[in-house]
């Protein structure tokens, strides 16, 4: 759900490359482009950007522990207003 309460949903299919490739979305206005970059075997950055610019200045670091059993994904930037910000997710298979 976007700022306006307005939802989205989002399709993506890459290669841990660092290519840029395109995120199908729905109720968005412009198509972003999503590069993806291999950290580790369970680590991936993901970057996101618009044309020649970028969409935002947020990082995506998504890790799966070595079991399968936990995701956790560690987004950090910088808002609209220039203050930085740190969120860390942590999803367990149940």
């Amino acid at each position: 759900v976007g700022a306006g309460g307005a939802t989205t949903r989002s399709y993506l299919v890459y290669k841990r490359d660092g290519k840029p490739y395109p995120e199908a979305a729905i109720g968005v206005e412009s198509i972003r482009l999503v590069t993806v970059k291999a950290i580790d075997r369970h680590t991936e950055e993901l970057a996101f950007n618009a044309g020649s610019k970028a969409a935002n200045t947020t990082t995506i670091t998504v890790s799966v522990s070595a079991d399968g059993r936990t995701m956790t994904q560690v987004l950090s930037g910088k808002t609209a207003q220039g203050r930085a910000f740190k969120n860390t997710l942590v999803f367990d298979k149940q």
